[in-house]
């Protein structure tokens, strides 16, 4: 079986209208996923102890710390961002499943084993993580209307920033595992889920951190050294951002294609399948799979 676009793997679709099919997968994927949540009724407000126990001293310190940061934040509205969060994992999770079951019946992938244990957001997330998935659901600039209106339905004025929701969410998985009642692997696999959240929403909180700090030199003085320099580091960070693909990811794309090749009808369609785990556009990822 050839792993590059032709014709018969696609029932003669050219690759424009191949294209044109998983990107209408897409969209019925973010309908379906949506109508999925709101039938799960899920709470409007979340309420979390200020402490835990059952975990490593320093565990249960770094959960109060966050804790504590986020109450003087949110105020009287912390249960409110908790739900928020609850909304935004399961949107996440339903949208990657849907992703699967819709690109299966459209032949954007093939129907085996592999694409059906994604078909739900539980089996979705078990294969992608929780906290990548939403990590990359709000990151698309397209859905943050509806982000700013869900906002808005849980009682939160703004839309809580990125970093925030994931350490909501890091909390969340913390306080799950500090059950003494858990299983191995459920104790495992929040344990990692908090770490995974504290790590993305560590990286997303030095960014705005040192921009806003930037900005600020900027507007304060604009002819200062700092100013000048605060200007080359921002256009630097930015050129970077826009011409040079993390090094890292575009290895572990590369491997995962090599790995899981027949998985996929062709290199389109791992190209696709991939835009939904790692934060970059299907020609980006495209283009590393060439001579894989």
């Amino acid at each position: 079986m050839s792993n590059d676009f032709n014709e018969d793997n696609h029932g003669k679709m050219t690759r424009e209208e191949w294209i044109e099919r998983a990107e209408k997968v897409a969209d019925l994927a973010w309908r379906d996923s949506l109508k999925k949540v709101e039938l799960m009724a899920l709470e409007n407000e979340i309420i979390l102890p200020r402490e835990i126990s059952g975990l490593h001293p320093r565990a249960n310190a770094q959960y109060t710390r966050t804790f504590d940061i986020l109450q003087e934040e949110f105020m009287g509205r912390l249960p409110a961002l908790f739900a928020y969060a609850q909304w935004m994992k399961w949107v996440a999770g339903w949208d990657g499943a849907y992703w699967y079951m819709h690109s299966i019946e459209q032949g954007v992938v093939l129907d085996n084993d592999f694409t059906r244990s994604r078909c739900t957001a539980e089996g979705y997330a078990l294969h992608e993580g929780w906290s990548y998935a939403i990590y990359n659901k709000q990151g698309e600039l397209n859905r943050h209307l509806l982000y700013q209106a869900m906002s808005e339905r849980y009682g939160l004025e703004n839309k809580p920033s990125d970093h925030r929701v994931l350490l909501a969410l890091e909390l969340h998985w913390l306080w799950l595992a500090s059950d003494p009642s858990l299983d191995r692997d459920k104790f495992l696999e929040y344990l990692y889920e908090a770490g995974e959240a504290s790590a993305l929403s560590s990286g997303l909180h030095m960014w705005d951190e040192g921009f806003k700090c930037s900005i600020e030199e900027m507007e304060s003085d604009p002819n200062s050294k700092a100013a000048l320099s605060a200007r080359r580091l921002l256009a630097k960070t930015a050129a970077e951002a826009r011409h040079a693909p993390n090094q890292a990811i575009r290895e572990k794309v590369v491997a995962r294609y090599k790995d899981e090749r027949e998985e996929y009808s062709s290199k389109d369609s791992a190209a696709i399948a991939f835009t939904k785990e790692f934060p970059f556009e299907f020609s980006t990822i495209r283009d590393w799979l060439k001579g894989a």
